[in-house]
């Protein structure tokens, strides 16, 4: 899943961080020129209707695929995750 970054941890840290990044990566690697150069298939899934059709696709190949499933194309999570509260990985339920 390709958000261009660690989207949920720019998301725990604008909520939990008053937004300070750190480690977040602002340059990602191309995931198909990457894939190429490890001699696997890519394949690359832009909208959300077509993952069935790209992944039977991919089931039908023999051997490795990446398969890259493009957050910015396919939009934004209907509620961003951005973690547990500050503090509850101390707390036990």
């Amino acid at each position: 899943m390709n958000d261009r970054g660690y989207g949920v941890i720019r998301n725990i840290q604008d909520a939990q961080y008053s937004g300070r990044k750190h480690y977040t990566l602002e340059n990602i690697p191309d995931f198909a020129s990457l894939a190429k150069g490890m001699n696997l298939a890519h394949r690359r899934v832009q909208a959300i209707e077509n993952i069935g059709e790209v992944l039977d696709e991919c089931l039908a190949l023999s051997g490795p695929i990446m398969i890259e499933v493009d957050m910015i194309a396919i939009g934004p999570f209907a509620t961003i995750f951005s973690g547990p509260p500050a503090g509850a990985a101390g707390n036990p339920v």
